[in-house]
């Protein structure tokens, strides 16, 4: 490394109007690292954006319902498994692109899916949001867990 070189890290760029740099006074939106209580959010994508009281409680209500679907969709998961037993006397390749395995592949690419995106919700550090989700989830689970286990 050249320690002769001038430390002037001054960025002196010429910026036309020829310039496919978009300009820097843009107004970005909030990104959270830590637990808030403030309402101006933005959850998941730019459209879902919360800036007032109402937004965030049907928001709240919205997230609840994933947290429900989530749980559903382990149950569905475990219906599925339980409706179309293994065979036994099946080849691997039989297992594996028989209808009920492609099924059961499909629902726990859904069930990741929406998983990871309950995870994002919950990144927002929102403790409406994240409070919203875990009430969610907890709900789903009492509605859905109750799983009777097959003979």
């Amino acid at each position: 490394m050249n320690m002769d070189m001038p430390m002037d890290m001054s960025m002196d760029m010429p910026m036309d109007d020829n310039s496919t740099m978009p300009p820097m006074d843009m107004q970005m939106d909030p990104m959270w690292m830590w637990f808030h209580t403030e309402i101006n959010d933005m959850i998941l994508f730019h459209f879902w954006q919360i800036h007032d009281v109402p937004t965030m409680i049907y928001s709240c209500f919205i997230v609840i319902a994933a947290g429900i679907f989530l749980e559903g969709l382990k149950l569905i998961r475990h219906l599925v498994d339980n409706k179309f037993p293994h065979k036994n006397g099946a080849s691997y390749f039989q297992k594996l692109f028989s209808f009920p395995h492609l099924l059961h592949t499909l629902l726990f690419g859904v069930q990741m899916v929406w998983g990871y995106l309950c995870m994002l919700m919950f990144m927002s550090f929102s403790l409406y949001i994240c409070v919203s989700l875990i009430i969610g989830i907890v709900i789903g689970f009492f509605l859905f867990g109750a799983r009777i286990p097959s003979n």
